[in-house]
């Protein structure tokens, strides 16, 4: 039979590419689909294209990050996620993740995949110390060095598994571990940090390897639920005001409602005036026009990635020596980027 019929990759959203909605911080990885935490810990999402990252994926461009060894050592994390469809019973698989390290305190050595009937969790941060059958075979710690590196194994189901938890299943005395005496990232302590990606279950033939599967390329791919668009209009104010008339306010409250399909992770806000009065007040002019369109549309926009541009009637768009010039200055532009939501 030809690999590639058999080659059906069991884990969902495998390379963290479908998506909530933008990453904006730390212990949100609840924005990303299916993944779930193993414990009460609080593992990352990363994403390169919504300015919260950590160096850059195995592919794509989401992934995520976990604490798999500590100064508490039972203060681990664990990630974990249901598969499509259950293990056969004595059918052979092929379990592959990427890790990699990230600046860190400490680094460990044996990182694993535990396939089970039943989800893993516990309700606290303490380690599951359990035989995982997917387990890296480094007898070194893992560091930032080698970057991202590749564990698969070959395992017989023992049948009815559906669930996958990655993490740290070794007791902290059998770990071979470095200290990274140089590390620029004491906020997290005492901690091991490392980034995870492109996850895979594929069943295999009895007589193959998971080299027979891993050949392909991009046997993970999967495309991004949500694509970075981008919005961009202009309102135009009387002069010497900073409310919109009556046909300017209906048309940026037309496009209020079409803002609210847009989960926005940057807005940039630019506002400006004509040359009619002193610098001074026009940049205050500047002021309350982009003020006054941020009342309006904030409801909508809650951005965590604001940046306003008062420009009042320096680096005008037109030329401020004619009227059409001096109309078109007294406006405020918004550029919008985000994703749109998906019912």
């Amino acid at each position: 039979m030809p690999i590639d019929i058999l080659a059906q990759n069991l884990v969902p959203n495998p390379g963290f590419e479908l998506f909530y909605d933008c990453p904006t911080g730390l212990r949100q990885l609840n924005k990303t689909k299916k993944w779930y935490a193993g414990n009460t810990g609080t593992p990352e999402y990363f994403r390169t294209d919504c300015k919260f990252t950590n160096g850059e994926p195995n592919s794509g461009r989401g992934f995520a990050g976990l604490i798999l060894f500590g100064g508490y050592t039972d203060a681990l994390e664990y990630i974990g996620v249901e598969l499509t469809d259950t293990l056969e019973e004595g059918v052979k698989y092929c379990g592959t993740f990427h890790i990699r390290a990230a600046d860190s305190y400490m680094y460990i050595d044996q990182i694993g995949m535990l396939i089970s009937e039943k989800k893993q969790y516990v309700d606290m941060w303490a380690p599951i110390f359990k035989s995982p059958q997917i387990l890296s075979k480094y007898s070194e710690p893992i560091v930032p060095e080698l970057g991202w590196l590749q564990v698969n194994a070959e395992f017989i189901a023992s049948g009815n598994e559906r669930f996958i938890t990655i993490g740290n299943f070794i007791e902290p005395d059998r770990h071979v571990k470095s200290i990274n005496e140089f590390s620029s990232n004491g906020g997290l302590g005492w901690n091991s940090y490392y980034l995870l990606d492109d996850v895979s279950i594929i069943q295999i033939e009895s007589e193959q390897t998971c080299e027979n599967v891993l050949r392909q390329k991009n046997y993970v791919a999967e495309q991004p639920s949500l694509d970075t668009i981008e919005r961009i209009n202009t309102f135009y104010f009387d002069n010497d005001k900073f409310e919109l008339n009556n046909n300017e306010f209906e048309r940026l409250v037309k496009w209020k409602i079409k803002l609210r399909s847009i989960a926005v992770f940057e807005l940039n806000i630019i506002a400006s005036a004509d040359s009619n009065a002193s610098t001074d007040y026009n940049y205050f002019l500047s002021v309350k026009r982009s003020d006054y369109i941020l009342s309006i549309l904030s409801n909508v926009l809650n951005s965590n990635n604001l940046q306003i541009e008062n420009k009042g009637e320096l680096r005008p768009f037109a030329d401020n020596s004619t009227d059409k010039g001096k109309q078109l200055n007294r406006s405020v532009q918004i550029i919008i980027k985000g994703f749109e939501r998906k019912k």
